[in-house]
């Protein structure tokens, strides 16, 4: 067998989500984008956030717009606070471009909220109130949970002449929630953590705030193990939202998180009618492809139950390979969802008693995938394929690979949390020793395994090796 061979299943498992592609005010095709002067030297967001304390308004959003074009992890925040400078200089229209090129690549984060609830006052500032209509709904549809969303409310009420009093206790409540919630976030310890969470549901259950800390609470049963109890706080997340939200980042989270805490619990069939639903009616071709591969990935496992009891699966192995092919030529899915969907078939074919089309499938994804961004894909791939050869006994094609894998995976622990770094080194100092390799060169590589991974299995293996070794030399 293949080692441990959940290494596809852990690396899928998903903890994060890509929210429905929804453009309000303007269309891809008309958002204008805020190009920053020429500054000497490369802006940082410290040099900008220097400039805005200062009240230097022009320079600071010229200096966040050089960090956002960089495409960094700044990006969204940096246009955010662009827009801000730019409203401090009463240039609204720079400041909603800056907002609206966020919003058109970028609908789930903290600052897309930000950003949507900027463009609502700005819109209202400058009369544009079916503008503020569309991003109030947006903020209702995309982010239930928010505080943001609660204060659009009140500007609503007053646009629809409906009780702004509540509107405004309403946003009031939910400050307070989200002011025992945010310091609640920093504490470190989880137990504690767990009941900050659970007291602010308790005193504030009318909140988005109260949704918010029902996630948050999920995750930290999760985390501690406690998988049962972390599936109540998840479906009372569905609850508040998925009537009112259905396309929401928060649904479309809890539904993945549900879906993968019934998995983990061997509940195929209940993680199985989520994905499907979501194959359908997910809020985007992304979430959509990712539902699709981890269908894909239950199936599996149900195709390697059935080869263990010893019944026929070659009708399996083929539909399996071909919905892999399927996701990998999906344009609309995310691309470490192609390449994950692309690596899969090197498992399934060996599981289907197709060996050498492993191999040959294994080869062609390192062909393809040499020298990119993909280092730890390219080295399971070499992995796999050197595992293989060993099983046909051609072990001077299997070195190869397995000493690609000690070459691309330098410094690291471990390849998507398995074994194979430690057992590739194994395997060098076996082959080296069948095939007659010179005894430093046989050394050298013993010694870098016991130095790099000292405790694993293989390090005692080489070991106990080397001990018998010297007891025979000493008879």
């Amino acid at each position: 067998m293949l080692g441990n061979r959940r290494w596809i299943f852990l690396a899928s498992l998903p903890l994060a989500v890509v929210a429905v592609w929804l453009v309000v005010g303007v269309g891809p095709a008309t958002v204008q984008t805020v190009a920053a002067e020429p500054l000497p030297g490369a802006a940082t967001m410290a040099d900008a956030e220097a400039l805005q304390a200062a009240g230097n308004w022009q320079e600071a959003a010229e200096a966040y717009l050089q960090v956002a074009a960089a495409l960094g992890r700044d990006r969204a925040q940096a246009l955010v606070r662009a827009g801000e400078c730019y409203e401090q200089l009463d240039e609204a229209a720079d400041a909603l471009a800056c907002y609206d090129q966020l919003l058109a690549s970028d609908k789930r984060s903290y600052w897309a909220e930000v950003a949507m609830a900027r463009k609502t006052e700005l819109s209202l500032r400058q009369g544009g109130l079916e503008a503020a209509r569309e991003c109030i709904a947006t903020l209702d549809a995309m982010f239930p949970d928010s505080p943001w969303t609660v204060q659009a409310r009140v500007t609503k009420a007053k646009l629809d002449g409906a009780d702004i009093g509540a509107a405004e206790a309403a946003a009031a409540r939910e400050m307070q929630a989200l002011d025992a919630y945010n310091p609640a976030l920093r504490i470190r310890d989880t137990d504690e953590q767990l009941q900050a969470m659970e007291a602010i549901i308790a005193a504030y259950p009318d909140t988005a705030t109260a949704t918010r800390a029902y996630r948050s609470k999920a995750c930290l049963l999760w985390r501690k193990g406690r998988n049962e109890e972390a599936i109540t706080p998840w479906l009372a997340v569905l609850e508040r939202t998925a009537g009112t939200a259905p396309k929401s980042h928060i649904v479309a989270n809890a539904r993945l998180h549900l879906a993968a805490l019934y998995r983990k619990m061997g509940r195929y069939n209940e993680a199985d009618s989520i994905y499907a639903a979501m194959v359908t009616d997910a809020p985007g071709p992304e979430l959509a492809a990712k539902a699709a591969y981890c269908r894909i990935a239950i199936d599996f496992g149900h195709m390697r139950a059935d080869r263990q009891a010893g019944r026929p699966v070659d009708v399996q192995t083929n539909a399996l390979v071909s919905r892999c092919q399927a996701l990998a030529a999906d344009e609309g899915a995310a691309e470490l969802e192609r390449v994950r969907a692309r690596m899969l078939p090197f498992e399934i074919l060996s599981w289907g008693g197709q060996r050498q089309a492993g191999i040959n499938t294994a080869e062609q994804f390192i062909q393809a995938h040499a020298g990119t961004m993909y280092t730890d894909e390219v080295a399971m791939a070499h992995f796999f394929a050197g595992w293989e050869l060993t099983r046909l006994n051609r072990d001077q094609d299997a070195l190869a690979h397995f000493q690609e894998v000690i070459r691309l995976t330098a410094g690291k622990e471990s390849l998507f949390r398995t074994d194979s770094i430690p057992r590739s080194y194994y395997h060098v100092w076996q082959i080296l020793r069948v095939t007659g390799a010179p005894k430093e060169s046989i050394a050298d590589v013993a010694d870098a395994l016991l130095a790099a991974f000292p405790e694993s299995g293989y390090s005692r293996a080489v070991r106990i090796a080397q001990q018998r070794e010297q007891e025979e030399a000493q008879k």
